[in-house]
């Protein structure tokens, strides 16, 4: 698990929007290249969870509750190099 809370929120200030939505999605899902090295879980866990979410956007922070935060969860069973997309829109 990696928190990237902090990362997304700094990408959403430089974009100087003030009020809108801010998409983060993880590009390479990757699950596809599986051949057969036994993480079949890995495809279930990554279905349910899904690989992106959106974050309401005002007065340039993200709106999150008191405890929440942005994660990436790598659900595969190795590791791998993510490339993660963060879209702010609005006004």
């Amino acid at each position: 698990m990696h928190e990237i809370t902090a990362e997304v929120e700094a990408i959403a200030v430089r974009s100087g929007i003030q009020d809108g939505i801010v998409h983060v999605f993880n590009r390479n899902y990757g699950h596809e290249q599986a051949w057969h090295d036994g993480n079949g879980h890995s495809h279930l866990q990554a279905t349910l969870m899904g690989p992106e979410i959106s974050v309401p956007l005002a007065a340039g922070r993200l709106i999150l509750g008191t405890w929440q935060q942005i994660f990436h969860l790598e659900a595969d069973i190795k590791p791998r190099t993510r490339r993660i997309v963060v879209t702010v829109m609005g006004e």
